[in-house]
């Protein structure tokens, strides 16, 4: 994977980190004035129904924001140490943000879309080009003849394997 990939990836886990992050927040604000209302009005009928609505908010804050800095946590790791990075682990974070979604769900998707296209990178499923202006250089296939890009380690046509001198 090229550097500028991985930065626009990182940045991107930074961003879905941030609006997870900002939904926690608001949904414990808004728990906390629930609650504080709630709790008034607990006084009067005592339902449990509002006890365990003022409790869920608060558990979907803490998991929401679990999931915000530990992805904050992955776009580091993916800028620093980018070979040990764990496409596997995002993808799951990014599936148990959405399924817990009750506003997480752009930054569960946008995580979920870097997760997929970092791991298909990773195993050279994907060809991605350089976003300095088009081709980085060719490399022609002694093989086939195909030309492919300048950064590729496999012929995208026939699988022959490039020397890396």
């Amino acid at each position: 994977m090229n550097d500028e990939i991985r930065n626009l990836l990182s940045l991107g886990l930074y961003i879905s980190a941030i609006l997870i992050i900002a939904e926690s927040i608001f949904r414990l604000v808004l728990g906390l004035i629930t609650g504080s209302f709630g709790a008034g009005f607990l006084t009067f009928y005592s339902s449990p129904l509002i006890i365990s609505f003022v409790f869920l908010f608060i558990v979907l804050t803490i998991i929401g924001l679990v999931i915000g800095f530990t992805l904050l946590n992955m776009g580091r790791k993916l800028k620093t140490d980018p070979d040990s990075f764990n496409w596997i682990r995002l993808i799951i974070l990014s599936v148990v943000a959405l399924i817990i979604a009750n506003g997480f769900i752009i930054g569960a998707l946008l995580a979920l879309v870097i997760g997929i296209v970092g791991y298909a990178d990773s195993k050279n499923l994907l060809d991605l080009p350089s976003l300095g202006g088009g081709l980085t250089g060719k490399r022609v296939c002694q093989n086939c003849g195909f030309v492919n890009l300048g950064s590729a380690k496999f012929c995208s046509s026939c699988g022959n394997k490039f020397n890396t001198d």
